[in-house]
């Protein structure tokens, strides 16, 4: 069955919020900015390591408890969830999902340009265009998977 967002539905469990969950991200945090503070380093200016790393915090807390629960084959059924596009019933959902921030991108762009702002010329270099569509893919991949966690009851 389909619901309203086209997405195949699932039974999520009702039960308390999962402490366990936010307890292990906070720690994973944490432990990300003692790190950050003892030997700082930003692998692309203004973005330091930590900051980059705290996406994969929801996904990793996720994993532990996941892991902890199930052992490894409910982790690897965790995993593999995240890249399940059949769940994706209704194929045209993945137009506005490609274009949407590109195309809000250009057209913010676009209006800039329009009323006269100082930008600097348009160029795109290929190399650093895919390391930051890849760099975003595996970002949003882990935050998302820390989202997917609400459909697993860790109370």
């Amino acid at each position: 069955m389909v619901s309203r967002n086209g997405l195949a539905d699932d039974k999520r469990p009702r039960g308390r919020p999962p402490l366990p969950f936010f307890l292990l991200i906070i720690v994973f945090s944490l432990l990300l900015g003692l790190i950050d503070s003892i030997k700082p380093w930003q692998p692309v200016p203004g973005l330091p390591l930590s900051g980059a790393l705290m996406a994969f915090c929801p996904a990793a807390a996720a994993l532990v408890l996941v892991y902890r629960r199930d052992g490894f084959a409910g982790a690897a059924s965790f995993l593999k969830r995240s890249l399940d596009f059949k769940r994706i019933a209704v194929k045209s959902w993945y137009l506005p999902l490609v274009l949407l921030m590109p195309g809000g991108m250009a057209l913010s762009y676009g209006v800039m340009r329009l009323l006269g702002r100082a930008l600097p010329g348009f160029h795109v270099r290929p190399a650093a265009a895919a390391a930051m569509l890849l760099g975003f893919f595996i970002g949003g991949l882990g935050e998302e998977l820390g989202r997917l966690s609400r459909r697993y009851s860790f109370g």
